[in-house]
């Protein structure tokens, strides 16, 4: 119980972020939540079983899609951006769309609880 509270201690530092802010409602900050936890737990699960059953073999190429889009992105990023202010998200299914981005599935916590489960 400890492993998982301290790892997700920086998701409960968010969910306080967005619950300070007056734009967003509680139950948007716990809908928006518990929407991003479930896609990333069903995600897992099939990732896991294509991993395991059909892609045995080519499961080591997966690191490198994500790899590629990064430095694609880094490639094509302009030299200079400057940082405008975002618009307020005006209904509540835009924020609960925010907050689930926002505290979503988080892949570096997968690699502190891996050790443990084997």
């Amino acid at each position: 119980m400890w492993l998982f509270a301290v790892t997700h201690l920086d998701t409960l530092l968010v969910i306080d972020a967005f619950c300070a802010d007056n734009d967003y409602r509680l139950w948007e900050v716990l809908v928006g939540h518990y929407v991003g936890f479930c896609v990333g737990l069903a995600a897992a699960v099939v990732g896991a079983i294509l991993a395991a059953e059909l892609l045995q073999k080519w499961t080591f190429l997966l690191g490198v899609v994500p790899l590629s889009l990064g430095l694609w992105g880094l490639l094509r990023q302009p030299p200079e951006t400057t940082v405008e202010e975002s618009p307020i998200v005006p209904n509540p299914l835009g924020r609960i769309s925010v907050v689930t981005v926002g505290t979503g599935p988080q892949r570096r916590k997968h690699r502190c609880l891996r050790p443990v489960f084997r």
